[in-house]
């Protein structure tokens, strides 16, 4: 299993790329034994193949999450029993929008929550939510982030700086 961070073409990618001046826009989850992605985008969660995921967007940086074919099926089946046919959360991506703006032209930092969160809609990044005691298990702590406030570079790096276990995991 693999997380990907991504980015590409779409305006909304350069924009978000831009406001934040981070060199991804998007992250999904790769179950490769599945050869299957789950993102949740502008349409929602989905489902996609991973040659057809990876023919629209261009990976920058991955974290290897190493698991047997039985843990992947496992993990996969969490994130859809949790997440699936649910819609993008539009107000918290404009809100972190807006606040990324205030960032970049006010020097304002991100604040620790994102108040227009939705309980029925999920940022790409809360496609981790389901599985953060997997992903705590294999040394990746994000219990006390609010992944609603994250971008997927800062997801990233957050992830890297409290990764606990095997640093050579991370390419």
């Amino acid at each position: 299993m693999r997380i990907l961070f991504t980015k590409n073409d779409k305006f909304w990618s350069k924009v978000l790329m831009w406001t934040f001046e981070e060199p991804v826009s998007h992250l999904a989850l790769e179950f490769d034994n599945l050869n299957l992605v789950i993102e949740s985008s502008s349409h929602g969660v989905k489902i996609k193949r991973s040659s057809y995921f990876i023919d629209k967007n261009i990976p920058q940086m991955i974290l290897n999450i190493p698991c047997s074919y039985d843990e992947e099926v496992n993990v996969f089946n969490c994130v859809m029993n949790y997440l699936e046919g649910e819609k993008y959360d539009f107000n918290a991506y404009f809100w972190l929008g807006l606040l990324g703006f205030r960032r970049k032209f006010f020097g304002i930092p991100l604040p620790d929550r994102n108040i227009m969160q939705s309980v029925d809609g999920y940022l790409c990044t809360e496609i981790l939510f389901p599985i953060t005691s997997f992903l705590y298990n294999n040394g990746y702590d994000l219990y006390d982030i609010d992944l609603s406030i994250m971008t997927p570079h800062g997801l990233y790096l957050k992830m890297i700086e409290k990764y606990t276990i095997d640093k050579n995991k991370i390419a």
